[in-house]
């Protein structure tokens, strides 16, 4: 319902600098169905109920995703109007999301030697501190409607787990440590579509899931989410996610199976996808 509330008070303003202040004296009320379409159900009936005036009747047949308006021409008139106005195909956006990701795994160690060839007793040490490096990418694949999330996973392990809760406590994200039994690290991604495109707004939440007394927690950090602008079909590096460069770094951070530790970076590309209207709903209002 969040992204409807603007449009709400826009229709209903429209509505009203329309005139609308009751049954107009002499105009005869009929029946009339609306389609609601892709428009929300509890809007569509708010407006239906804020246009018609007294005397008139607004009935929400949830089953057939209509309503049924008891009311005179010009109400109706302006109500079609204004349903006309909510009724926005929704869209959904296919995120395409690329991790270059860097493992690296030190290994430390000390080598001892056995007796040398000529029979003489001899041991050598040998300090061995060797770190391996690879480099992979990986791509993962979201679909998301248009205003809503999804979320990335980042990481089954979280390294800097104290660092993290510190942090967050000296930023008023949480108030006190918890015992996590497990815990992995999240990005909720929440795509918008500018208007009618092809920008499109994305906006990145980290946020810590796992258990905690057995249960199921979660922990949020608003305080770094961040913002981007990005054209459809175009992609768009993070860039370490510079305007929280400090907590990114220690958060996109995590370990493999084997131990090893990957550092991340990522980059997003968009694609809007069309959305077919409901199969069956009348094309215009059906008058009774």
């Amino acid at each position: 319902m969040k992204r409807w509330g603007w449009l709400a008070g826009a229709v209903l303003a429209v509505g009203f600098a329309c005139g609308s202040r009751g049954a107009e004296d002499g105009q005869e009320r009929f029946f009339r169905a609306y389609s609601i379409g892709f428009a929300d159900l509890e809007l569509a009936e708010t407006v239906a109920r804020t246009l018609i005036g007294h005397g008139g009747a607004v009935i929400l047949d949830r089953g057939e995703r209509r309503l049924l308006v008891h009311a005179t021409e010009s109400e109706h008139r302006r109500l079609a109007e204004a349903l006309a106005a909510t009724d926005r195909r929704p869209r959904n956006i296919r995120l395409d999301v690329e991790w270059d990701e860097v493992a690296s795994e030190r290994e430390r160690g000390i080598a001892v030697g056995a007796a040398g060839s000529d029979g003489r007793a001899a041991v050598g040490f040998t300090v061995r501190n060797r770190e391996t490096r690879e480099r992979a990418q990986t791509r993962q694949t979201l679909v998301v409607a248009d205003g809503r999330e999804a979320m990335l996973r980042v990481g089954e392990e979280v390294p800097w787990l104290e660092w993290i809760e510190d942090w967050g406590r000296r930023v008023g994200a949480s108030e006190a440590r918890v015992q996590w039994q497990e815990v992995g690290a999240f990005l909720a991604v929440e795509a918008t579509l500018v208007g009618e495109g092809p920008w499109v707004r994305i906006r990145l939440t980290p946020e810590l899931i796992g258990r905690v007394e057995g249960r199921p927690y979660r922990r949020r950090f608003a305080q770094a989410s961040t913002e981007l602008m990005a054209r459809a079909g175009e992609t768009v590096p993070l860039a370490g996610l510079a305007q929280h460069g400090d907590f990114y770094a220690r958060f996109l951070v995590g370990r493999d199976g084997r131990g090893a530790q990957r550092t991340l970076t990522l980059s997003l590309t968009p694609t809007v996808l069309e959305t077919e209207p409901p199969a069956g709903a009348p094309a215009e209002p059906e008058r009774r």
